[in-house]
């Protein structure tokens, strides 16, 4: 006997939408002052712009003050710019999303004259980032010789409305030489108000790891060095303001400038081994007694680390052994593998095509997984077509790869070589300390730069990531969201599971694909190239669901054996498109006896 069962497949169409923030461009700038150098000493993205830290030295003169600029995000065009009008120099700056605005900070100059220190300042500015306009200066004086180093937004932070932290040094007295810093550290809410403060010693009297700040957990670390010029890591609490968790020091003479969280229980520490002027990144397992690192013999300090969405760290460092081909003093970029053994992916500079330029200094770099571009700037010396005999600043948005994005991206085979770090456990004194009461100043007044395209710019290409809509039965159609400035080729590569495996290339920016019955989380990945040129990498994670082939309405069939086995006709409704899809088939004692496949349409089994 057969029984015939009607099964009415439910479709759900879910919608869902990759959101990010805003897609940076591709582009390349010269900007030049009135006579004057400039030195960049950062450079971030945070919302719709590209911010830029510099110091400005006027006819050469050896006075220096701030510049802060913005620049449009999507075409590198300046926005606005802003000038300090004391002798100033920006270290550090982050971003507040909820007020949209930039804390900016830093110390005043000269540090020292006449071979002896000078009692200066630290600050705290606030600028809005929309219109530039100044909210506040705030000046603090604390004894001798000092200067704020470095700021960070914790993301996530133990009281929701104080999720700064400032890190920098101070001096016992007015007159102490620069070999007596204190490490200070001071928690900051969202409007720019200092909290509590902390002050750590490891030895006395004088410490140096203020040098970098990044989180961990709720936790944050300290890097740098102590009088002996050994290593120091410093893992500080915030809910216990900012008592020390544990410290550990590297018995080399390592200057530790910063580090960051590579999200699987290590961390990734870069900077300089003072006695042989080597650059240095090495990855840190807390529960190890030695450390695992690549030293780069041909190149100067790195100064800062910065991590992409697929793992791979971005540092740079300035070329010093002046030989042929390099002869100048390039400002190099490096990327790097994070896991381990820790490999060195490429190395390159960027320089004039017409060999021109004399002199490089401050290169500057941040990486992002929000963004998965390489933001850079640096100092450049004769640039053609600027003016001569100055410093002039040199800002860019590239690709991961920099080569794939400019012409003048030139390879550099940077030598290194594994290197262990052995490391023990140190003590740390620790005292609460006061913030000092702030001095309002208005010293920020609009700056003029004259901004040019250098080395040709690469050509415009905007994505804003990709969409995507599922449909029936574990099916999802994608849509990639470009734009492009001229004529010229978009080309797509779709990556299932984000493993460099593309499944598919066309100039169409539509996609379909099938995701494997039983739905899940999968992740999807468009690579972007513009005339042949990658200008936009972006991996989501697309959410399929389980159910999306329907529910079963009728769950019971009734059977009658025939020669031991049970067999039945399903007919099953279903949009077209759908593909196959199993169930179990539960008998009345609720085991399963087998699963059914079924196809749209109809179909005889036999169990």
């Amino acid at each position: 006997m057969k029984t015939k069962i009607t099964i009415i497949i439910v479709t759900l169409l879910l919608s869902y939408r990759a959101y990010s923030q805003p897609t940076a461009g591709i582009f390349q700038r010269i900007c030049e002052g009135d006579a004057s150098n400039n030195y960049p000493t950062g450079v971030k993205a945070f919302n719709n712009g590209l911010y830029v830290a510099a110091i400005e030295e006027f006819f050469g003169n050896g006075s220096f003050y701030a510049t802060f600029s913005k620049y449009d995000l999507t075409t590198g065009v300046q926005i606005w710019s802003k000038l300090f009008e004391v002798q100033t120099q920006i270290n550090d700056f982050e971003y507040e999303p909820s007020t949209d605005e930039l804390f900016i900070i830093g110390q005043s100059l000269p540090l020292s004259a006449g071979g002896s220190s000078l009692n200066n300042y630290s600050f705290i500015a606030s600028i809005n980032g929309s219109s530039g306009v100044p909210n506040f200066y705030h000046r603090y004086n604390h004894t001798g010789r000092e200067g704020f180093n470095r700021i960070m937004r914790h993301p996530n932070p133990c009281i929701l409305s104080q999720p700064f932290y400032i890190l920098g040094t101070r001096n016992p007295s007015a007159s102490a030489p620069s070999n007596e810093d204190e490490v200070i550290l001071y928690n900051m809410d969202i409007a720019g108000n200092l909290i509590w403060g902390k002050q750590y010693s490891i030895s006395p009297p004088e410490d140096e790891f203020a040098r970098g700040i990044f989180p961990f957990g709720n936790s944050l670390f300290l890097v740098g060095n102590d009088i002996a010029n050994n290593g120091v890591l410093v893992n500080v609490g915030c809910l216990n303001l900012g008592g020390v968790i544990t410290a550990y020091s590297y018995p080399y003479v390592l200057d530790i400038y910063s580090g960051i969280d590579l999200q699987n229980g290590l961390l990734a520490l870069v900077g300089e081994d003072f006695s042989v002027n080597e650059a240095f990144i090495m990855i840190v397992d807390q529960t190890s007694i030695s450390d695992i690192g690549l030293q780069f013999s041909n190149i100067k300090r790195f100064k800062d680390v910065y991590r992409d969405q697929y793992g791979w760290l971005y540092a740079v460092g300035e070329n010093k052994n002046l030989s042929i081909p390099f002869t100048k003093n390039y400002q190099v970029v490096h990327k790097i593998n994070s896991s381990l053994p820790i490999t060195l992916g490429w190395a390159e500079f960027i320089e004039d095509p017409s060999g021109l330029e004399t002199s490089y200094s401050n290169g500057v770099i941040s990486v992002t997984p929000a963004h998965d571009r390489i933001f850079y700037a640096d100092a450049r010396l004769n640039t053609p077509g600027s003016l001569p005999n100055f410093y002039n600043m040199h800002v860019g948005s590239y690709s991961l790869n920099l080569g794939d994005t400019t012409t003048c991206a030139v390879s550099y085979p940077s030598p290194n070589y594994i290197r262990s770090y052995a490391k023990t456990q140190v003590p740390v004194a620790e005292i609460q300390i006061t913030p000092p009461t702030p001095v309002l100043v208005p010293v920020i007044i609009d700056n003029i730069y004259n901004c040019n395209d250098f080395c040709g710019s690469a050509s415009s290409c905007v994505c804003d990531n990709f969409t995507w809509t599922t449909q029936n039965c574990y099916q999802a159609q994608f849509m990639a969201n470009c734009t492009i400035t001229g004529g010229g080729i978009l080309t797509y590569e779709w990556d299932i599971n984000c493993d460099g495996i593309v499944e598919t290339v066309s100039n169409n920016p539509t996609f379909s694909h099938t995701f494997p019955c039983g739905g899940g989380n999968f992740p999807v990945g468009l690579n972007v190239y513009y005339n042949g040129v990658l200008c936009n990498t972006v991996c989501d994670t697309i959410p399929i669901s389980s159910d999306c082939c329907g529910a079963i309405i009728d769950n019971s069939i009734a059977c009658t054996p025939i020669n031991d086995t049970y067999a039945f006709t399903i007919e099953v409704s279903n949009s077209p498109g759908a593909i196959s899809c199993s169930q179990p088939l539960i008998s009345s004692t609720n085991s399963t006896l087998s699963s059914l496949s079924f196809q749209p349409g109809t179909n005889a089994l036999a169990l």
